[in-house]
């Protein structure tokens, strides 16, 4: 079915870090055209559309950057990024949302905290 597409850029330090793409049903996520989206989307669709994340899934790779992410991250296409992407599962297991970070690493690294 159709989806939203999402995109934004997150900064570190007032400076491009990561170029985030985010989609979403259309389904699931109506008249998400019109509200503000804010920094906390998790939060937003649990209080708005009743939508609890309850796990994701995330697959790491080195990526070179494209032309659009170049315009977005302030660096020179080809540039290595690293490319984070993500599937949000809900409470009943169905994908909420896929979300594709490609992010420059010069100023900053990736964590994970397993415990």
């Amino acid at each position: 079915g159709p989806v939203w597409r999402l995109a934004r850029v997150r900064f570190i330090d007032d400076a491009p870090a990561v170029f985030e793409t985010i989609f979403l049903a259309v389904a699931r996520f109506a008249r998400l055209d019109h509200m503000e989206v804010p920094n906390n989307l998790y939060r937003l669709y649990a209080t708005r559309f009743g939508v609890t994340v309850a796990h994701a899934v995330e697959r790491l790779k080195a990526a070179a950057a494209s032309p659009e992410d170049a315009s977005h991250l302030g660096c020179r296409p080809s540039t290595p990024l690293l490319q984070v992407d993500r599937v949000a599962h809900g409470l009943d297991d169905l994908p909420v949302e896929r979300r594709i970070s490609r992010c420059l690493t010069e100023r900053a690294h990736y964590l994970s905290d397993l415990r």
